[in-house]
Order: C-alpha cells, then sequence, then structure tokens
C-alpha cells in the first residue's frame, strides 16, 4: 500500500479493547505457515472477506500478536 490505513469493529460483550497491526504480505496462508514454522502461532487461520480481502491473526514466538493482509487476494 501507499499510505497507512486503519478501522474500527465491534467486540463481543467483555472482550477487552486493544490494538492489532497489520503486515501486507502476497499469500496470507503461506506467511501464517511460516510464522507457525518459526516458533509462532496461527491464533486465527486465513480469512477471506466477501469483498476480497484476506487476513489472518498470528503470534511470533515470543507471543507477539499481529496480522497478514493481502487487500486483493480476491
Amino acid at each position: 500500500a501507499d499510505h497507512a490505513s486503519g478501522g474500527l469493529m465491534p467486540l463481543p460483550d467483555g472482550t477487552p479493547g486493544h490494538a492489532i497491526f497489520y503486515v501486507q504480505v502476497d499469500d496470507v496462508a503461506a506467511t501464517s505457515k511460516r510464522v507457525e514454522e518459526l516458533g509462532g502461532k496461527v491464533v486465527l487461520p486465513a480469512t477471506k472477506t466477501p469483498d476480497g480481502l484476506e487476513f489472518s491473526h498470528v503470534t511470533d514466538a515470543e507471543g507477539n500478536r499481529f496480522g497478514l493482509w493481502n487487500p486483493s487476494a480476491g
């Protein structure tokens, strides 16, 4: 992307608020798998929205959570 972007979304009751940053990648599923190979975990598997955006949530080997996304995976 040529610029920073962001968004807000409602959370289920009782879910603490938090911020998460995303890294744009070419292949969300393959990058998620690579995170696991390097000792991280997939928290939310690759998910595709109706408009074609694909994303996942992962943690690195130290437990830091971040997202992977591809805006035009569809």
